[in-house]
């Protein structure tokens, strides 16, 4: 019968526990975390949804700057632009937040980095990851040279040089 009663009594908890819980949540953040891949030289804009479960005053987003992986090339904080609509927010409602990332003079690679998202008092961050891609132009360019060179190495392989070897011949 204990036994019963103790169960009984962990399942009530848990239930009255369970909504003080999510309610204590306070700010929070979708998605958790930002991903974005571009060509080099375009901008691309992400939006921030911040559901607040009380009241949020002083609410403020400071991009950082994202660095790469060996932490040699650093994507600065002046290429993130987040226009906060309010720095305020009422209790349960929603703020959505537009990011552009202006990568137009972006070196290509990887970065990795945060947002930091602070309000009275308190603060978390969002990870943020951007790839930036080189423009394919020079890579096709590279690549239609190259088998243009195959094509002709081989022509003068199959034609040229038997032709080239009997004029050898010939001048001697």
């Amino acid at each position: 019968m204990r036994k019963w009663g103790l169960i009984l009594m962990c399942i009530a908890l848990t239930l009255f526990w369970a909504p003080s819980l999510a309610a204590q949540e306070g700010v929070s953040v979708s998605p958790r975390q930002l991903s974005i891949a571009v060509k080099q030289g375009q901008s691309e804009t992400r939006v921030l949804l911040i559901r607040a479960a009380d009241a949020v005053t002083d609410l403020r987003i400071i991009p950082l700057d994202l660095t790469g992986p060996n932490g040699d090339v650093v994507l600065p904080a002046e290429a993130i632009q987040v226009a906060l609509p309010a720095a305020n927010i009422a209790a349960n409602s929603l703020l959505t937040v537009p990011i552009t990332f202006n990568l137009t003079n972006a070196p290509s690679g990887q970065f990795t980095g945060e947002l930091l998202i602070s309000y009275t008092g308190q603060s978390f961050t969002v990870p943020v990851t951007v790839a930036v891609k080189d423009q394919p132009w020079l890579p096709l360019a590279a690549l239609v040279v190259g088998v243009a060179l195959g094509i002709g190495v081989s022509t003068y392989r199959a034609q040229g040089r038997p032709r080239d070897e009997v004029l050898v011949h010939l001048g001697q």
